[in-house]
């Protein structure tokens, strides 16, 4: 097999920026090379190096890849990383991710060197570590997601053809010295373990890419089952409990990870049982609470109301707005969450002889009385919340419309009858757009 990349030039050639991730090791030297040998504009390609300033040499080794961008005619940037020299790999890694993640605009794409030695690699740090079927697949050769989309054009290439491509066209790499030491996990199973095991099994890099392969296949199957399991029990009020307690444990735990998984959550194993024995499992009035933190770090509340389980923002308890405020519904009213409007209805909504009034939106205070339009009977404004199954934490951010020191409407909910309009007349309806989301 000749030195080729698993992409095309035209496919390439449809992005807007191609970002090599280039450490200046022979890997990356090689990818970015090829690159421009092809038939691709220069100005589109960025070689993007990582500093990480643990290593003394940190510093010239920028300066190598600095010179090699420039002989070789693409643009050049380099990140330099917070770490310390008890920096893990998955801290190394994760820092990186977000550099990359700041560089990327839409349209573009992201290269990196990963190359079949790699992937075996990959595979075997996990099984040690303990891993899953998505584990078993190893590293995919397309990641795309909200963040950005790499490519990894050399994964089906071994170390070998790497290194002859590497050797003809004469070029100078850089030679990391923390390579050797088998300190790190990756270079443990890189020089001690897997010589061995290749010894023994030479057809082992053929069989790795079959379990990689049935994994993917196997992975593809579960989240397409996850995908239809989701759209029954989901709506915009959150999971429904009585869908889920239905399904057996293998497929409701391939639900929940499916679900925090396209919450940008990992779903660790831990969680997953935590959420069946705290939400599935629990009694009906209970009111659980599951503290979390999206890949990006910020704290969601898990939460149960009603048979629904949903995940909201951790600040979705602050009060919501100032405690009252005057508002011309000509025009939207914005407020910490949420936009409120008003539309015209024939027959419905707010009599049009009260928008001269002063409108008054007001926070929820508690002990407020209200009739609906359509009812004869003055209740409670939280008992009316229970009976319309409003989450206790969506309440307080609903605005409430007063007209003369009276609850004229429940924004989306609820006109006063007072106030209605008759049947025969153009109303004014409020809608309120919550922006409670994570």
């Amino acid at each position: 097999m000749s030195f080729s990349l698993s992409i095309s030039e035209k496919e390439l050639s449809r992005f807007s920026r191609i970002g090599v991730a280039y450490s200046g090791g022979v890997d990356s030297s090689c990818l970015l090379k090829k690159l421009t040998e092809l038939n691709i504009d220069k100005n589109k390609i960025y070689a993007l190096h990582f500093n990480h300033g643990v290593h003394e040499d940190s510093d010239s080794w920028e300066e190598h890849c600095k010179k090699t961008s420039k002989q070789l005619g693409v643009n050049f940037e380099s990140f330099s990383l917070n770490l310390s020299e008890n920096s893990s790999e998955e801290e190394m890694r994760d820092l990186r991710y977000k550099e990359l993640e700041n560089w990327f605009q839409e349209g573009d794409v992201i290269l990196t060197a990963h190359h079949k030695d790699d992937q075996i690699e990959t595979i075997l740090f996990r099984l040690f570590r303990g891993t899953s079927i998505k584990g078993l697949a190893g590293i995919p050769s397309i990641k795309k997601d909200n963040r950005f989309t790499i490519i990894r054009p050399l994964l089906d290439m071994d170390k070998n053809k790497i290194l002859q491509f590497a050797k003809k066209r004469e070029l100078n790499w850089i030679e990391d010295s923390s390579n050797i030491d088998n300190h790190f996990s990756r270079n443990f199973i890189r020089n001690r373990i897997l010589p061995i095991i290749l010894e023994r099994w030479p057809n082992l890099p053929k069989s790795f890419d079959l379990v990689s392969r049935e994994s993917s296949q196997a992975i593809y199957l579960l989240n397409e089952r996850a995908q239809e399991d989701l759209e029954k029990a989901n709506s915009t009020e959150g999971l429904c409990t009585k869908y889920l307690s239905v399904l057996s444990e293998p497929r409701l735990r391939n639900l929940i990870r499916y679900w925090l998984g396209s919450m940008n959550i990992s779903p660790s194993n831990k969680l997953v049982s935590e959420i069946l024995l705290s939400f599935i499992g629990a009694k009906y009035d209970s009111s659980p609470i599951i503290e979390l933190k999206n890949r990006k770090g910020k704290k969601l509340l898990m939460r149960r109301y009603d048979e629904r389980i949903c995940i909201l923002p951790e600040e979705v308890s602050e009060v919501p707005l100032q405690v009252s405020l005057n508002w011309d519904i000509n025009k939207e009213l914005h407020l910490r969450t949420g936009i409120l409007k008003a539309a015209k209805n024939e027959g419905k909504g707010l009599s049009s002889s009260f928008i001269n009034s002063s409108l008054e939106v007001r926070v929820r205070e508690g002990g407020e009385k209200f009739c609906p339009a359509g009812k004869n009977r003055t209740r409670s404004l939280k008992k009316l919340y229970q009976e319309s199954k409003i989450p206790p934490w969506v309440r307080d951010r609903i605005p409430l419309i007063y007209i003369e020191n009276k609850l004229a409407a429940v924004p989306g909910l609820w006109i006063s009858k007072e106030f209605s309009v008759p049947k025969d007349e153009v109303g004014v309806n409020f809608i309120w757009e919550d922006n409670l989301g994570i």
